[in-house]
């Protein structure tokens, strides 16, 4: 997945299956994903990477891509769940330490 902001294109998420990998489908999906960008008037295309992820780290070096003097900040709005929970209760709610939340829609009559 790609976009472009108007001032940055973005690429989310790209993965080749392992039996498919070494084939240039990866280097054929970002030659994609560029060439749409640039059909937008994108200047330039960022992504992240884990920077304990070597493999994919060296994948895209091998594409033209180098580390930007940037620093990536986040902050975790839904807690990681155990493999047993979820973080949705019932359809409509929001469950937040096991407290479910209901958004409440009002109308004028």
């Amino acid at each position: 997945m790609v976009g472009f902001d108007g001032h940055r294109g973005w690429a989310y998420y790209l993965a080749v299956s392992p039996g498919h990998r070494k084939q240039s489908y990866g280097r054929a999906l970002m030659q994609e994903a560029e060439r749409l960008l640039m059909e937008r008037g994108c200047p330039k295309l960022n992504l992240l990477v884990r920077s304990s992820n070597a493999e994919v780290v060296e994948f895209y070096r091998k594409l033209g891509y180098v580390q930007d003097e940037a620093l990536s900040l986040g902050k975790r709005l839904i807690h990681d769940q155990t493999p047993n929970s979820s973080s949705y209760g019932r359809a409509g709610s929001i469950a937040s330490n096991n407290a479910p939340v209901r958004a409440r829609h009002t109308t004028k009559r």
